[in-house]
């Protein structure tokens, strides 16, 4: 859902996206980085990988097409020095010097 967001993607799309993630869950397959999700969103809309698409409901290639070009987008976007600093889950989790958990709240607005 947040990256649904963050490609501000409409419901449908949103939709696929989220069947890929299922897709990747099922069958034990990492989503690493936007690198890992375009290379399989490639697989499951070629010829080979649509058969597979039968069980999880199908993407239309158009769809598929937008998600890819967000994607290039987005990555696009992102810092590309190695000094710049990336969100990461590790960031989220943090704990105090005494071992307490540290809550962080993350708002995207619209």
């Amino acid at each position: 859902m947040l990256l649904g967001k963050v490609l501000d993607l409409n419901d449908t799309q949103t939709s696929i996206l989220a069947l890929v993630f299922k897709y990747c869950d099922d069958n034990d397959l990492p989503l690493l980085d936007l690198k890992d999700l375009s290379a399989t969103l490639k697989f499951l809309s070629s010829d080979e990988g649509k058969p597979i698409l039968a069980d999880y409901g199908g993407m239309s290639s158009a769809s598929v097409g937008f998600l890819l070009r967000s994607i290039v987008v987005l990555d696009r976007k992102a810092p590309t020095s190695s000094s710049a600093s990336r969100s990461s889950s590790r960031d989220l989790l943090r704990t105090t010097p005494d071992g307490l958990g540290i809550i962080s709240i993350l708002e995207l607005s619209t």
